[in-house]
């Protein structure tokens, strides 16, 4: 029970993010049977296939990031638009072993943001099995 407690405290924590999510896949879905303007049933699946692809793969790169693996190009990016500024970002000797130090804490709280991803694109990946069945 205490766990159903934390989950659902924390899916109205993040109800924002749920909301966007939910909306930016439907908005997809239909931009994408839009695109390929065949509104047959093979069309709808083809767009299921297509959200499933996105929403999973962007799920799988949030995991990825949320492990530190894009640190390196992040900092080197940071620094490079840094040297552009009038007034730079990050201070002198801001290393990168302290912008890891400062991701890891802010990332400690997100850890689990790539659920939604996920579910949603197995959603869509039901939806085309189905719809696939159905051909």
């Amino acid at each position: 029970m205490i766990r159903l407690a934390k989950i659902k405290t924390y899916l109205i924590k993040k109800w924002k993010c749920i909301l966007f999510i939910s909306i930016f896949s439907l908005v997809t879905y239909f931009a994408f049977l839009l695109i390929m303007w065949n509104f047959t049933l093979a069309g709808a699946c083809d767009s299921f296939f297509i959200n499933a692809a996105l929403f999973i793969g962007i799920g799988i790169l949030q995991i990825i990031g949320n492990c530190g693996t894009f640190d390196l190009l992040s900092y080197s990016t940071s620094k490079f638009i840094d040297s552009y500024r009038h007034e730079p970002h990050y201070k002198e000797g801001f290393g990168l072993l302290d912008y890891k130090e400062s991701k890891a804490t802010k990332r400690s709280g997100n850890r689990w943001n790539f659920i939604f991803y996920e579910v949603n694109g197995a959603l869509y990946l039901i939806g085309a099995i189905i719809c696939f069945s159905m051909l």
